[in-house]
């Protein structure tokens, strides 16, 4: 094992564990974060793409990702609830999309995607409802978190070739 792999090792493990524990006081500080750096992004892409620059190349784009990403950070912090309810939404679109693609309604995929948008607005109009949306960031936070420092065990050859790495242990 290199010393790359356990560096990255610890910090999932790390990470990880305190992402399952204090996942929803960690979840209410990142959220802002998260927002303001894909406003950063989303605002300098829209300047390249617009005005034909490039990628935070000039004060333009750097002063339309920051005004962006202030703009989406203050939503974000401002509208939590709403937030997390878009996340229920979300949540119940993929679990709508899985259960009917395992039940073998994949011929045709605006079907699937209706279907989907459906149950969707069924799990954010129910997590809205029952007003559970700490109850959705502490099961998503505990279950990723787990998930993040559990993995680690199987990605621990990290620093290694994807050449080096023994693929004996993943036969279907």
């Amino acid at each position: 094992m290199s010393l790359e792999g356990i560096v990255v090792g610890l910090l999932a493990i790390g990470i990880g564990l305190a992402w399952a524990f204090y996942g929803l006081r960690l979840f209410a500080i990142l959220l802002p974060l998260w927002a303001f750096f894909f406003g950063l992004v989303a605002g300098a892409q829209w300047g390249t793409d617009v005005f034909g620059q490039g990628f935070f190349a000039t004060v333009l784009s750097w002063g339309l990702g920051l005004v962006f990403g202030i703009v989406l950070a203050a939503i974000s912090f401002f509208w939590y609830y709403a937030a997390i309810v878009i996340a229920g939404g979300a949540v119940g679109y993929m679990l709508g999309i899985g259960f009917f693609e395992y039940l073998g309604f994949s011929g045709d995929g605006i079907i699937i995607v209706i279907i989907g948008l459906i149950v969707g607005a069924i799990f954010a109009i129910g997590t809205f409802l029952l007003g559970v949306p700490v109850l959705l960031v502490m099961a998503f936070s505990a279950f990723s978190g787990a998930a993040a420092a559990a993995l680690y065990w199987q990605f621990r050859d990290v620093g290694q070739s994807i050449r080096t790495v023994d693929r004996s242990a993943y036969r279907y």
